[in-house]
């Protein structure tokens, strides 16, 4: 299952091809392409992975991953129907447990078993409750490094961590006889998806203007905080990627103040770097642009035909001149 077969990629392309009798497998069709863009690099390191998935069911997705990754992959399964036991195949690193991700126990014990995973994907029951419960023992056992040996030069912002997908979640929106969740309800994995990005953000919310003289200070930090703290969990979140029902969590390090300068800077002025223009600057902007952009049209309009002296074209039936003496 590596490319060459015409399909945009290789999980439409597992897909197109299972048969009548193949175990079931069903997936919104863009969830593919979100699969390979947060996967591919994953399986391209080589490294041997280990992957949980929440809500097995007809166990077609396990294929899916098995043929995706290869039968190096460790892949463990959570489900609550008994009947998915048959799917257990130790002989191909599948294993599957029974459990609800309700049950603060059992997932206690399965993080602790699995520690660590490079991937979760919980495609289970798609509560709001249920999803931040299993998020909650989870999101700590995912590998906060790449396997040894995938480290690039700089650990921190080469290949991250591990990565946390979170399915269907337009039932996050939806108000009927099992969900009691709707748009803006704080209480819904959407809402606290948002939360988490203010959270990545938190150690830079700060109120850093001199009361006295309405000026800003030397440093934000001088100022007053806005917020708390990154939380423990927020503070290994590098990223978070939005799509129609799918939240993908990248975890990692992340070092928030951790900037690098370099290329010619022309009197670089820090005080300027984060203040709003004012009309002034705005028009002798413009003012600027506008004679670079003319001089530029002027030179290439210049050189763009080099000038080239016409040679001279002699009289018909006039023999040369001789150079006169001098």
């Amino acid at each position: 299952m590596h490319g060459g077969h015409g399909f945009a990629n290789d999980f439409e392309h597992f897909v197109a091809t299972r048969k009548a009798y193949d175990r079931m497998i069903h997936k919104a069709s863009h969830y593919f392409h979100i699969y390979e863009t947060h996967f591919a690099p994953l399986r391209a390191s080589g490294k041997p992975l280990r992957m949980l998935e929440l809500g097995v069911q007809s166990g077609g997705s396990l294929e899916m991953w098995k043929s995706y990754f290869g039968e190096s992959l460790e892949l463990h399964g959570v489900d609550i129907n008994p009947a998915c036991m048959r799917l257990n195949d130790p002989k191909r690193k599948i294993t599957i447990h029974l459990g609800a991700t309700s049950d603060s126990e059992f997932m206690e014990d399965l993080a602790r078993k699995l520690a660590p995973l490079d991937i979760v994907v919980d495609d289970a029951s798609h509560h709001s409750a249920d999803i931040m419960a299993a998020l909650v023992h989870l999101f700590p056992v995912i590998r906060l490094q790449p396997p040894s040996g995938q480290l690039g030069p700089r650990p921190a912002w080469g290949p991250h961590g591990g990565l946390y997908v979170v399915e269907d979640l337009h039932t996050n929106y939806w108000i009927n006889g099992e969900f009691k969740e709707g748009p803006g309800n704080p209480a819904t994995f959407i809402e606290q998806a948002k939360r988490y990005v203010d959270q990545m953000h938190a150690d830079h919310a700060y109120n850093w203007t001199d009361p006295a003289s309405g000026r800003s200070l030397k440093s934000p930090s001088m100022g007053m905080r806005l917020m708390a703290p990154t939380d423990a969990l927020s503070k290994t979140i590098v990223g978070m990627h939005f799509y129609p029902s799918v939240v993908v969590l990248q975890k990692g390090v992340f070092r928030s103040r951790d900037f690098e300068a370099g290329g010619l800077k022309l009197r670089h002025e820090m005080s300027l770097e984060h203040q709003r223009p004012s009309a002034t600057q705005v028009a002798r902007a413009r003012w600027t642009a506008a004679q670079v952009s003319y001089f530029a049209r002027y030179h290439r309009n210049t050189t763009s035909k080099p000038h080239v002296r016409p040679r001279a074209t002699p009289k018909p039936n006039t023999p040369p001149q001789r150079p006169r003496a001098t």
